[in-house]
């Protein structure tokens, strides 16, 4: 069960340096090879999410229910400060999987345009439909990144110690420097 969203997570920096080193080589793919690099990006948030899954059932955690979950937590919280709690049902988890599935969609169809306008050489950095996309690519993996924070808080004590936070920022480094 956790092998292949670990493989896939492993993987990742194979991608992302692959990915650069044949974008320095052949420039004019550069763009399709932003648009794999950052759709992979999105399947390995999926892959962590399935790991925090398997960890949270191997540790006892059940979806029965029965407790609440803030959902006022980053990177959404200052859009959602009416919310209550909500249970922690398997119909929430599903939720918050199609969260994490609608950032993968959001991200491969907005990339797969800027590969289509790339090649079409109507791609404009400053044109308003840029602005538009990248804004679409914030929001969406704000939203695809807010149920990762929501479970990890839910076992936050115990995960302290593995220093998740420390190693998730480190993730994000090496994606920006690769």
């Amino acid at each position: 069960m956790l092998l292949k969203p670990t493989l896939v997570l492993i993987s990742l920096y194979w991608v992302f340096s692959g990915a650069s080193l044949l974008g320095m080589v052949y420039t004019r793919g550069v763009q399709f090879l932003h648009c794999i690099a950052n759709t992979y990006e999105a399947l390995c948030c999926l892959a962590f999410f399935k790991n925090l899954q398997s960890y949270l059932h191997f540790t006892g955690y059940e979806w029965t229910g029965r407790s609440l979950l803030n959902i006022q937590l980053p990177p959404v919280c200052c859009c959602l400060p009416c919310l209550s709690p909500i249970s922690n049902s398997k119909a929430n988890l599903r939720r918050f999987r199609l969260l994490i599935y609608q950032l993968i969609a959001v991200q491969a169809t907005v990339e797969m345009f800027r590969v289509l306008a790339t090649f079409d050489c109507s791609f404009h950095p400053q044109a308003l439909r840029t602005y538009i996309m990248d804004a679409m690519m914030i929001i969406s993996f704000m939203f695809g990144m807010w149920p990762i924070v929501i479970v990890l808080r839910i076992d936050y004590h115990r995960l302290t110690r593995y220093k998740c936070i420390k190693k998730f920022l480190a993730f994000k480094v090496m994606i920006a420097a690769s």
